[in-house]
């Protein structure tokens, strides 16, 4: 299968695809609901889940749900959709639009997707490097393999290869003798 390619604006067809989707969609959930909340995007709170255990101590698996109602709408008495101050006294339903907090998920503005765009270019990158210096790996083991092999004839030779007079056989990693085995 074949990598997709990223195009002009540096993110693949698909990506293009679902912003667009999402920004026709934003601009009809804007046109139906012109005053709804822009922090909590129309749901009227935040999520978040959590691992009631103390640090250090692993209960049994799991986790807790916490709601905190949004701060710009809900706590401010108005609906985060219509945004008209018409919420209950426990502020989860709106008399005027038929908001629910727990059916909040069926009024909420779209979201917008995340781009895996990066994954991609991540991936370029790591083709650039490994053919850069794969290459010059190959130039640096030749270079190696030259330098070692001089080496060795020159000690056959009874040549000392070097100005501080060492045997080739101890300073070149991987030359050993009958005598070293």
């Amino acid at each position: 299968m074949d990598k997709p390619k990223l195009t002009e604006n540096g993110h693949t067809q698909f990506c293009n695809d679902r912003q667009a989707k999402y920004k026709a969609a934003i601009a009809e959930y804007e046109l139906a609901h012109p005053n709804y909340c822009r922090k909590c995007g129309g749901v009227g709170g935040f999520y978040t889940s959590y691992d009631p255990s103390p640090p250090g101590v692993s209960l049994s698996p799991g986790y807790m749900l916490d709601y905190d109602p949004c701060s710009e709408c809900v706590e401010q008495g108005k609906c985060p959709v219509c945004g008209q101050e018409t919420l209950n006294d426990d502020g989860d339903k709106c008399s005027s639009c038929g908001w629910n907090c727990e059916d909040d998920q069926k009024t909420a503005a779209p979201v917008e997707p995340d781009c895996e765009c990066w994954y991609y270019e991540i991936d370029a990158a790591e083709e650039y490097y490994d053919k850069v210096y794969a290459d010059l790996d190959d130039i640096d083991l030749l270079a190696d393999v030259d330098r070692e092999a001089d080496a060795f004839e020159a000690y056959v030779d009874g040549e000392r290869p070097d100005e501080y007079g060492n045997d080739p056989r101890l300073t070149s990693p991987g030359w050993f003798t009958a005598e070293d085995e």
